[in-house]
């Protein structure tokens, strides 16, 4: 009996009627009613029902039907066996799209086993009845070459078919073909013609391909507000790199108003849909607080997600969180791996950290080579910073031969880039570097550019040429205005250099309280703060008093040992022996040791005044001759007091004052500012660092020996100052301030007595009482021994200044010592002596016949 129904149409009453009757073409009728809902209430249980009707009729399309209704499992439980049965049925007929679903399915390995060949030949059945969709899987199968030789000509032909029906999957296929030049010659107009096409369908990744080219230009005038245009009709079918792109416009402001917050809500919806470059922008946003509020675990939490799907920029970034433990426990091993994965990826950033890992020994084993090898591949790609880098390794002969024609090579690859430190090293090599590349013009230009770029090296190198008149005009003016620039930067070598120039009122106003000001913002610098200690002392005995400062200054210049000269101290066996082999450190004894009962007074007298006694004084005494009898007698006893018994030390004094008063070099950030003293620096002023020849006196401060005439002018004029300066009444204040501005003056006048001695003196007299500097040994006075004062020189390379020994003429065993220290002397010190290399350290006996 028929079904009756009132509210039925005609028509769908007309088609129950047949469907009764076993019409099978009526059953598949009224099956596509109930699937679409046309004129009867919308059902797949209904639709399922009458297609199997039609179906068991051996009815084609009831049997394509079922098939579907099987792979979708609408009205039925999914089963794609199911489906491939009801496919193969109507297939077997010649229904074409049937023989496409089942090349699907042979494609897929779905309901069946996977198989290529199978997949072709049922899309060519499907294609050769001239079914669009057929024809598009056929163009994919030769495109990629599965079930068939690969044959881009091929794939066109096929796709060329299925886009002459408006097949809008083959219009895309073909636009990606001409985009790539893919079997076809590269058209990227004629790409955008087949994307526009099948974007105007409906086709989402054509739509946000239009985009792309819109927004870079390709194929079509570029033009950000279309790209969004096209981007945006993706967006809203989903598409997560339409929406990535839209998070890129928006961030940079392109087409559309920049917002933050728009593009991260962008690169959301993408991440979320597994994007791997929106996951990686999603990090970036995270980590600088852009758009989403600042969290670093979140960043790398975006970064792993992308990292995970190879994203090469997140692997980076992942490496880079990792390096600096940011979001993540700091790990060098993880930042490594993270490095590498990316750089194989050809990421010129992750190159270059795997450079810098290598350099530092970061995370892997340092290397040099390696280095170089992982910056080469970066600077290849443009990479600034690894141009820079390796240009520093061959201007410093790291990992490589040094040189300047290289280093230059890749400075310059660098500063095109504009990067201001390349430009400043440029100045550096053509300002220093050897004499074929020497240029001070071109050191002016490149370091003009690095200082246009706010670099303050740069300027305060340029203030110095302007001082010097390097490569420029000299012109202080110039100069002053250069290290100002620097200064305002806190540049430390800009700040001293200035202080020198208020020091010395050179075109500016002198100010001694300004010198002094500029050289406290140095102090704590490690490799300035003793220049900037010493200005500031020079600045304070200058604002006291100008004259006797100068004349103080000139004399000590007049008495220094020129640096070529050598120096001799003569001593005890023992003390030799522990300076030689025991690094043990040279000690300068306190004044009131010496022997001369008028020491420190003679100058006094002199000036009219009772000797006041300032800081502690410390005195090293040496001897221009390394083999004098007088010397022996005097100053080379044993322990019971026997003269020539000891041996002499010979210095050179080029290298003497490399040394430090501290056992420990003193942390310069946590140093007491002690001015005028140097204490706790661990090092002394330069009136110390310099060896001077003792003046020998006769009654009425008459000068005796080298210069006499020019000193005695010298101390005249002295004399006429200090009375100026003291006053007819002083007061003990004044003369306090006066000893301390003779400094070590009084020190260097001896008796004409001891001329003989042609003594030279190293003199330390600006260390506070308490120093911790000053060494001291306890007295015995049960065994009559005295207190001692006395400071020690620290040397890490203790034999450099050595120049040779000389053995004492009645030195004890004297025939064994000299091979004895020199075997000693080999196993113990093996590096330093390997350091001296031609100035080899010769140990012989004295040639002084004595009796």
């Amino acid at each position: 009996m028929s079904e009756h129904n009132p509210e039925l149409t005609p028509e769908i009453q007309a088609l129950i009627e047949k469907t009764e009757s076993g019409d099978a073409e009526a059953q598949n009728e009224l099956g596509d009613a109930y699937y679409f809902g046309d004129d009867v209430p919308q059902s797949d249980k209904k639709a399922v029902k009458y297609y199997q009707l039609a179906a068991k009729q051996g009815y084609a399309d009831a049997q394509f039907n079922l098939g579907l209704m099987y792979e979708q499992g609408k009205g039925v439980v999914h089963n794609d066996g199911k489906a491939v049965e009801y496919y193969r049925l109507a297939a077997e007929q010649g229904d074409a799209d049937a023989q496409c679903n089942l090349g699907v399915m042979y494609q897929h390995g779905d309901g069946i086993a996977q198989n290529d060949e199978k997949a072709f030949e049922y899309f060519m059945l499907a294609a050769e009845q001239g079914n669009a969709i057929g024809q598009c899987n056929l163009g994919v199968m030769y495109q990629h070459g599965d079930g068939i030789a690969q044959s881009d000509e091929k794939a066109f032909e096929y796709f060329q078919k299925a886009t002459e029906q408006g097949y809008s999957l083959a219009q895309h296929n073909l636009g990606v073909m001409y985009q790539r030049g893919d079997g076809i010659a590269q058209s990227d107009e004629k790409a955008f013609e087949y994307f526009m096409l099948a974007a105007e369908q409906g086709n989402a990744i054509s739509q946000c391909n239009v985009g792309i080219m819109y927004q870079y230009g390709k194929g079509i005038t570029q033009s950000d507000e279309k790209a969004i245009e096209h981007y945006e009709l993706a967006a809203e079918q989903g598409n997560a790199r339409a929406h990535c792109q839209l998070g890129v416009l928006h961030k940079h402001g392109k087409g559309v108003m920049q917002c933050q917050k728009k593009a991260a809500e962008h690169f959301m919806l993408a991440a979320e849909r597994g994007d791997a470059r929106a996951q990686c922008h999603l990090g970036v946003m995270y980590k600088h607080g852009k758009g989403v509020t600042q969290c670093n675990k979140k960043a790398a939490e975006y970064y792993m997600l992308a990292a995970e799907q190879g994203d090469a920029r997140a692997q980076c970034h992942l490496g880079v969180m990792y390096k600096n433990g940011e979001g993540v426990l700091q790990c060098n091993k993880k930042a490594f791996e993270y490095f590498v994965l990316a750089a194989e990826k050809g990421d010129a950033r992750a190159q270059f950290n795997l450079g810098y890992m290598y350099g530092q020994g970061e995370g892997v084993e340092r290397s040099n080579k390696k280095a170089i090898e992982y910056y080469q591949q970066a600077a290849k790609q443009g990479d600034a910073r690894a141009q820079f880098n390796l240009g520093y390794m061959y201007d410093q002969g790291e990992g490589v031969e040094r040189s300047n024609k290289k280093a230059i090579e890749y400075y310059q690859q660098a500063a095109k880039q504009g990067d201001a430190h390349a430009h400043f090293n440029l100045g550096v090599i053509y300002e220093f570097g050897k004499s074929e590349v020497c240029c001070n013009q071109k050191a002016i230009e490149h370091y003009q550019l690095a200082a246009d770029k706010g670099v303050p090296h740069a300027h305060c190198q340029l203030g110095i040429m302007y001082g010097l008149g390097k490569g420029v005009t000299q012109s202080n003016e110039k100069a002053i205005e250069r290290l100002q620039q620097a200064a305002k930067q806190n540049h430390i070598r800009a700040l001293l250099y200035l202080a020198y120039y208020y020091f010395e009122g050179r075109k500016i106003a002198k100010s001694y309280s300004k010198t002094k000001d500029l050289c406290k913002q140095v102090f704590k610098d490690p490799e300035f703060s003793f220049k900037a200690y010493e200005l500031h002392d020079r600045a304070e005995r200058f604002e006291q008093s100008e004259s006797i400062s100068a004349l103080r200054e000139r004399i000590l210049s007049h008495l220094q040992v020129k640096k070529h000269r050598t120096m001799t101290h003569y001593t005890s066996f023992d003390v030799g022996q522990a300076i030689l082999l025991e690094k043990s450190p040279f000690r300068l004894g306190h004044i009131n040791a010496v022997n001369d009962p008028n020491e420190g007074k003679l100058l006094w007298q002199e000036l009219g005044y009772e000797p006041e006694e300032g800081n502690p004084v410390f005195i090293g005494c040496f001897l221009p001759d390394s083999d004098s009898l007088n010397m022996w007698r005097f100053y080379s006893k044993n322990h019971l007091n026997d003269d020539a018994c000891g041996c002499a030390i010979t210095f050179r004094t080029a290298g003497f004052f490399d040394y430090r008063l501290l056992e420990v070099q003193s942390n310069h950030i946590e140093q007491e500012e002690r001015v005028p003293s140097f204490a706790n620096t661990g090092q002394s002023p330069q009136e110390s660092a310099a060896f001077y020849r003792v003046v020998y006196l006769k009654d009425n401060f008459k000068i005796l020996g080298e210069g006499a005439k020019e000193l005695r002018t010298y101390f005249k004029d002295l004399k006429k100052e200090v009375d100026k300066f003291v006053g007819k009444k002083p007061a003990p204040e004044k003369l306090q301030t006066l000893a301390w501005l003779l400094g070590p003056l009084p020190y260097l006048l001896k008796d004409a007595h001891y001329k003989d001695e042609q003594e030279h003196r190293v003199i330390v007299s600006h260390l506070d009482y308490g120093a911790k500097e000053i060494q001291s040994s306890a007295p015995d006075f049960a065994n009559g021994t005295a207190p001692r004062l006395y400071l020690e020189l620290h040397r890490d390379d203790h034999l450099a200044p050595i120049e040779y020994v000389t053995l004492g003429p009645k030195a004890p065993n004297k025939e064994m010592v000299a091979p004895y220290w020199r075997h000693q002397l080999a196993s113990k010190f093996e590096s330093q002596l390997a350091r001296r290399k031609d100035k080899q350290l010769n140990i012989r006996p004295s040639r002084c016949a004595y009796k």
